[in-house]
């Protein structure tokens, strides 16, 4: 963590107390990587990109970030979704093996 981080919260601590370390983006409207997206997500990473249009046999991060949207309605940056799911996808359960 940053040095400036540390002493950024230390000053809103000093400042209005417990309250200071609230999160402030609490009003900045709905959340973009909810458990639909990220399940949509997983499913893509199962399954083959050439199912999808796509040339190469193996996702890319821009590819994942290109495709979602076409299936979530929801475009979000490629930093975003690689830091704040990719740890996500890691710990979901992988859905059970389907029946012929």
């Amino acid at each position: 963590m940053a040095r400036s981080t540390v002493y950024r919260v230390a000053e809103r601590l000093r400042k209005w107390e417990e309250a200071g370390l609230l999160d402030g983006r609490e009003d900045n409207g709905q959340a973009k990587l909810d458990e639909r997206y990220l399940a949509t997500l997983y499913r893509l990473v199962k399954s083959n990109p050439q199912t999808h249009g796509w040339r190469r046999p193996t996702w890319t991060r821009e590819m994942l970030v290109e495709t979602t949207p076409k299936k979530t309605g929801v475009r979000i940056l490629l930093e975003s979704d690689y830091s704040c799911s990719a740890s996500r996808l890691q710990r979901q359960p992988a859905p059970p093996p389907s029946h012929f």
